[in-house]
């Protein structure tokens, strides 16, 4: 191979693999964004809970402590709990429906 096809080479593939931020949000012109995002938990507000509280109020409605996926099935397991007609997909959408209204019935007011 000649020296000129490897530099192609080498400048082609470090094009390639430099593609950082392609497709980040800070192409879009804001130098701030994806900065201080707050996880989903902590958009569940109620008046004088802390958040270690959000996360034991989290765990009585069926989710896990998880700031990030509160409603998600780390702590329980799906297929227990999945009923003979439904998908794995569904069972998940019903207990995170019913971990949303726990919340809420909890007095918890969802605050993007």
């Amino acid at each position: 191979m000649s020296i000129l096809t490897k530099l192609c080479i080498s400048i082609v593939m470090s094009i390639l693999l430099t593609a950082c931020g392609i497709g980040g949000q800070w192409m879009n012109g804001n130098p701030n964004a994806g900065k201080n995002i707050k996880p989903y938990l902590h958009y569940w507000e109620k008046s004088g809970v802390r958040a270690e509280q959000r996360r034991e109020d989290s765990v009585v409605c069926g989710g896990s402590r998880s700031d990030t996926h509160p409603n998600s099935v780390n702590d329980r397991d799906e297929t227990k709990q999945k009923l003979p007609e439904e998908t794995i997909w569904t069972t998940s959408e019903r207990l995170s429906i019913a971990w949303v209204n726990c919340m809420k019935n909890m007095g918890y007011q969802y605050v993007p």
